[in-house]
């Protein structure tokens, strides 16, 4: 039995796909970089310990297009979740928080330092925001001004006072370096924040490893798949 095809035929498919090839590639291109970024995030969960379940939502995909085939997946490095993530990806030191740029600007520490939460204390966002206002950490011009009345009341209820501890004060040159709470009913101070030492974190997660062996696994699957969905729309 023989098996022909037309020449003619042949040449039309031919140039059906070169007209799709730029469409067919895109796909290939975001598809894969879709399965990137789920890889990316089975990755933290399986290797990280999380507090915030929403870090792994970190990455983003930029789509390529048919005038740009090119894709990235990537995590903003301003964000909060870039800057926890960093240290893992880049191994090392890691970026100095809000509280931590402000302490390090008033001179309370140093850019060698960094602040954890003492051992047993867990604090909440909503803490650090009135830490900061009692410490007068985020002083600007206009501050006073605009705070709001219930914001005032709530202060003068609270009968939590803020310090900071640090070896050049007389006062504090007895405790641990760091930010402590007085409060009603406690004989001595309450530590919160300890000023430590800059940890060295290990690089853990390889991106390029990671996300090369996902191109090398899926993109011609995922270019064969787009192919054919072209190839069936052209006929």
């Amino acid at each position: 039995m023989k098996i022909e095809m037309d020449a003619d035929n042949v040449a039309n498919m031919l140039l059906q796909a070169g007209r799709h090839l730029p469409y067919i590639t895109m796909l290939a291109i975001n598809n894969t970089a879709f399965d990137a970024q789920k890889k990316l995030k089975s990755e933290v969960n399986r290797k990280l310990d999380l507090k915030n379940k929403k870090l792994p939502n970190a990455f983003r995909v930029k789509k390529a297009k048919k005038t740009n085939l090119s894709a990235q997946v990537f995590v903003d490095e301003h964000s909060w979740q870039g800057e926890a993530l960093a240290p893992h990806f880049f191994g090392g030191d890691r970026e100095r928080k809000g509280m931590e740029k402000a302490l390090i600007y008033m001179g309370a520490m140093s850019k060698s330092q960094i602040l954890t939460p003492s051992g047993g204390i867990k604090i909440r966002p909503s803490l650090y925001v009135e830490i900061m206002s009692a410490l007068k950490l985020n002083y600007k011009a206009g501050y006073s001004a605009n705070r709001t009345v219930k914001s005032s009341k709530r202060k003068r209820k609270n009968t939590t006072k803020y310090f900071i501890a640090t070896k050049r004060d007389k006062r504090t040159k007895h405790l641990a370096e760091g930010i402590y709470a007085r409060r009603e009913g406690y004989d001595y101070p309450i530590s919160l924040l300890t000023i430590s030492s800059k940890p060295h974190y290990k690089k853990i997660f390889d991106l390029d490893k990671i996300v090369g062996g996902v191109v090398r696994d899926r993109f011609d699957y995922h270019f064969s798949k787009a192919f054919d969905k072209a190839m069936k729309s052209a006929y």
